[in-house]
């Protein structure tokens, strides 16, 4: 483990984690420790490894390394929040990069990202990629620059509030990547209420052969439900369901079972047209919120 001297004494730990810790112990110490089993094993294990080790020290020395630590993060900019990237972000975002540089930036993730990250690799690449063990003799000065770099290619996600406030759709931004796929598969089944109000029963019948009765029903409820005046103009639902069904006609004849066609369709059909009600929506924010919600969100 690297000791107390330089500037390495937080070192694997991810900005992440540095600064956890370092809040942790700015404001009870080991009283807080109990709080690292929300953390996944790995994490929590690395920060208790660190966090022992800061017990070990003089208080007035250990107070003095956790606030350089800490100015020292918020100045290097160092929370980006890489974290709250989808992995897929971050895995088009390292194509094209040495294994040693992939395994720096790696090092530095949760350990949920990074398992993400090295299952989509190629066997190739994911061989080459230095271990942890490795990555630990690379100096924090060289580490720094990689992320830093690697940073500059996202946009700095929002950080949570720490109490709980109102919910605004600006908040959006701040859901887990389950809870944003959950929330647009609701949106897309509402937008098709409006559309398909307007284009008939025949219509609604015909792709309602192609779904799961569950979700068929939701559909049909979700028309039942549309206002006249949230209805979509003839001209315009046409078009809408032409954009979204288009990429969508093929999905059955990809060797998957009646079962797996049905559901792969309607995921992929609710999903594209709740993002498109979410662009509609994002049509008056600041470019830098579309880019962090963007970042939430599996890039296709």
């Amino acid at each position: 483990m690297a000791g107390p001297e330089g500037s390495d004494f937080f070192y694997p730990l991810s900005p992440r984690l540095t600064v956890l810790l370092g809040t942790m112990f700015m404001r009870g110490g080991a009283d807080d420790l109990g709080m690292l089993e929300y953390l996944n094993e790995e994490d929590a294990f690395s920060v208790r490894e660190k966090a022992e080790a800061l017990k070990g020290l003089e208080s007035k020395r250990r107070a003095a390394i956790i606030a350089q630590e800490m100015r020292k993060q918020f100045q290097f900019r160092g929370l980006v929040g890489l974290d709250q990237v989808d992995a897929t972000w971050l895995l088009a975002a390292l194509r094209g990069e040495q294994p040693v540089t992939i395994g720096v930036i790696l090092a530095q993730l949760s350990a949920s990202s990074r398992a993400k990250i090295l299952a989509a690799l190629p066997d190739p690449i994911r061989d080459k990629i230095p271990s942890k063990d490795d990555v630990k003799k690379v100096s924090p000065e060289v580490t720094k620059v990689v992320r830093q770099i690697f940073e500059s290619r996202f946009v700095t996600m929002p950080v949570p509030p720490a109490e709980p406030t109102s919910f605004f759709f600006k908040d959006i931004v701040l859901l887990e990547g389950r809870e944003l796929l959950q929330l647009l598969r609701a949106l897309g089944i509402e937008e098709l209420g409006a559309a398909f109000l307007p284009v008939g029963r025949r219509k609604l019948g015909e792709l309602c052969q192609r779904l799961a009765r569950e979700a068929a029903e939701e559909l049909v409820a979700a028309v039942k439900a549309t206002e006249p005046r949230d209805a979509m103009s003839l001209k315009e639902a046409t078009s809408f369901l032409q954009r979204m069904l288009r990429d969508l006609r093929l999905d059955q004849d990809r060797g998957l079972s009646p079962g797996e066609a049905k559901d792969h369709f309607q995921r992929e059909l609710f999903v594209k047209a709740g993002l498109f009600r979410l662009a509609k929506s994002c049509t008056g924010e600041r470019p830098i919120y579309v880019r962090q919600l963007a970042q939430r969100l599996p890039r296709g």
